[in-house]
């Protein structure tokens, strides 16, 4: 059973029954939510403003604030984050702020204890009420997306059909934002019609997870699969932790191997939600190894294929009885049931061959030394090419720290060009500890292409020895390097001015030499160097630390030459 939100607050209900729980262990009741509420709703109705940000990180705080508005007859407004600089860039989007983090808003919630008057008069809150969203801006710039009351209790009353007799009484736990409308609806919503207790505060860190599940409680865990990424990773949770009752997960797929692993760490499967923003819920799925496991749309919602079979949705969940068409390439099986293909509007041209970017990522993942990966299309030097960012294993650790960068890449290249053209192999690679995401688990874009975007001044070095005599140090040139801007546009080379800059630099970060430059002399320019070219930097060991003689060669012969002087 679930309380309509039209009636939430209207609705007798025993005012010690706790809502919510926080990282201290003490308890609000609801009495206290229905004190704050009407406190708030006063405040805000005494403004005459319509449009109300809601910006409070704590969760108790937020399902106030956003009743408090609702109650209000006004509109809340849910932005992607609380930062001042998100709040500067949407002050067009809404009149007002109310929140918890004392910022100067219109106004700040207090944690005072006051006296709580023993009966309120609340009316039923109109279920046409819109709740403006922003999308979290994976792709760019966040998107504004209108749910109505009336579209988010419908899907909440579902969830209860389908796994409330699961959770029953258990605790909510969340790693996701409030803020978006898994977390909204999953974290808070869904608790306060079901009246189960949530946990107030976020849980950002696995270690977060062990600690607040060893207490002698039940828990539901609300989370992404970048959060059980980490969760898999993390060595210190080795035991099964028994009391989370049912784990969900939404944001992007779960990889098999993860979902397997927390299946032994919860001792139960993770449900997996597909679904947006715009359309609410759409399907779930329970990943087993036994076999192929097909996405399972919720009992409402109707699938379909559209034009180039594109998923098509019938849902009540949406604004308007009409299909939505997604576009996610998909293979339907029954009526129930149907099989992700792949987003379409990640299909891209390079040179006129079309490149599936979601069909190279999964490829690669497939490799023994890839964990995760993410594929886009970027622009450099007037042409179009792909370019990948990876997060390695151990066994790729293990492999670039015996091996050069550049042997690193040429394995994954020859890996890739087994199964694709060579015109669409990612041109450009970054490594990174993790992927770029948010708190609903969506890699952000944005940030990815900024590891692209930034202005790289040097080369990667790839190798380092040293004899007797020299200093070798392997290095590769970036074919985004900053100084190829206009030196030249149809066929860039390293100037040489660059080239002497960089044996200083070098000389000075591994030879003990003085920071004051004197002179150089017999400088020799013979061959340009060309973007992705491995060139060795070689540097005398001379006794005498005022001077330093250099000499960049690649395959290709000796390219620079000289003796730089500097000041003792």
């Amino acid at each position: 059973m679930t309380f309509s939100l039209k009636t939430l607050l209207s609705t007798p209900r025993n005012h010690t029954d706790p809502v919510c729980m926080n990282p201290s262990g003490t308890k609000q009741e609801w009495g206290d939510f229905l004190y704050d509420v009407n406190r708030y709703s006063t405040l805000i109705k005494q403004t005459k403003q319509i449009y109300w940000a809601i910006a409070c990180n704590d969760s108790y705080w937020f399902a106030v604030c956003l009743f408090a508005v609702l109650n209000s007859n006004c509109k809340p407004v849910l932005l992607p984050n609380n930062q001042e600089g998100t709040l500067n860039q949407h002050s067009s989007d809404y009149d007002s702020i109310i929140g918890d983090q004392n910022n100067n808003f219109n106004i700040n919630v207090s944690t005072e204890k006051l006296t709580r008057t023993a009966e309120y008069d609340f009316k039923p809150v109109n279920l046409s009420l819109e709740i403006i969203i922003f999308t979290s801006g994976s792709t760019g710039k966040p998107k504004k997306v209108v749910k109505r009351l009336q579209q988010v209790e419908a899907e909440i009353q579902q969830l209860e059909e389908l796994w409330g007799d699961r959770l029953n009484n258990s605790i909510i736990l969340s790693s996701v934002s409030h803020q978006h409308i898994y977390g909204l609806i999953f974290r808070l919503l869904w608790p306060l019609a079901a009246g189960r207790l949530f946990y107030s505060a976020d849980i950002a860190f696995p270690e977060e997870l062990k600690f607040i599940a060893d207490a002698n409680y039940l828990y539901t865990f609300i989370t992404s699969p970048s959060f059980l990424k980490r969760i898999n990773s993390e060595e210190y949770i080795s035991n099964t932790m028994n009391n989370i009752a049912v784990t969900f997960s939404s944001g992007s797929e779960l990889p098999s191997d993860t979902a397997h692993k927390c299946e032994k760490i919860f001792s139960s499967q993770v449900i997996e939600v597909l679904g947006s923003t715009e359309t609410g819920g759409i399907a779930w799925r329970q990943q087993n190894s036994l076999s192929k496991i097909y996405w399972r749309s919720f009992p409402c919602v109707k699938i379909a294929l559209a034009a180039q079979n594109r998923l098509s949705i019938t849902s009540p969940y949406l604004e308007t009885a009409e299909p939505y068409i997604l576009e996610d390439s998909a293979n339907i099986i029954d009526e129930n049931l149907f099989e992700l293909c792949g987003r379409l509007d990640r299909i891209v041209k390079i040179e006129g061959k079309r490149a599936s970017l979601p069909a190279l990522e999964a490829q690669l993942n497939e490799n023994s030394f890839i964990e995760s990966s993410i594929m886009m299309d970027m622009e450099s030097h007037n042409r179009q090419s792909v370019v990948c960012i990876a997060v390695l294993n151990n066994a790729g650790n293990k492999f670039l720290q015996d091996n050069s960068r550049r042997s690193l890449i040429n394995r994954l290249r020859k890996y890739l060009m087994s199964y694709f053209d060579l015109i669409i192999i990612p041109k450009q690679y970054r490594f990174v500890q993790s992927l770029p995401t948010n708190s609903q688990g969506k890699t952000i874009l944005t940030e990815c292409k900024e590891l692209f975007s930034k202005q790289i001044m040097e080369p990667y070095l790839t190798d380092l020895k040293e004899d007797d005599l020299y200093l070798h140090i392997t290095l590769e040139i970036p074919q985004d390097l900053f100084y190829f801007k206009g030196h030249f546009t149809d066929s860039p080379i390293v100037p040489g001015v660059v080239q002497i800059d960089w044996a200083i630099m070098f000389a000075r970060r591994y030879m003990k030499l003085s920071d004051l430059f004197e002179k150089m002399e017999n400088i020799k320019f013979k061959a340009v160097i060309k973007p992705r070219t491995i060139i060795t930097l070689k540097l005398n060991k001379s006794v005498d630390r005022s001077k330093v003689q250099f000499e960049f060669s690649s395959d290709y012969g000796i390219h620079s030459s000289g003796r730089i002087y500097f000041k003792n």
